[in-house]
């Protein structure tokens, strides 16, 4: 996930506007450069990098970070890092070392 998110830099970056999503883009922001940062609704993004916003419903998002149900049948050219944890979770195992 590093070497992804540093090829992309800076990059656009929406997150969902709860505990997990804002604290998932600081955690980010804390080691990539972001260049802007969005708080859309939920599938409703359209920036380079997507943190706790579930599926997408148009498919321009490079990287995605999710922990929502839901991705079984979908079909995107994004890479999606997906678990059953929190976000926070999912970016601190890629990113702990």
């Amino acid at each position: 996930m590093y070497e992804v998110l540093k090829q992309l830099e800076p990059f656009s970056l929406s997150t969902h506007n709860d505990a997990d999503g804002i604290y998932s883009a600081a955690i980010l922001s804390s080691i990539f450069n972001v260049k802007e940062l969005v708080f859309p609704e939920f599938n409703e993004y359209e920036t380079d990098v997507a943190l706790d916003l579930g599926t997408p419903n148009k498919n321009v998002t490079k990287v995605i970070v999710d922990h929502h149900p839901g991705w079984e049948n979908v079909n995107t050219n994004a890479k999606v890092y997906h678990d059953i944890v929190p976000t926070g979770l999912i970016l601190y195992k890629y990113l702990k070392e």
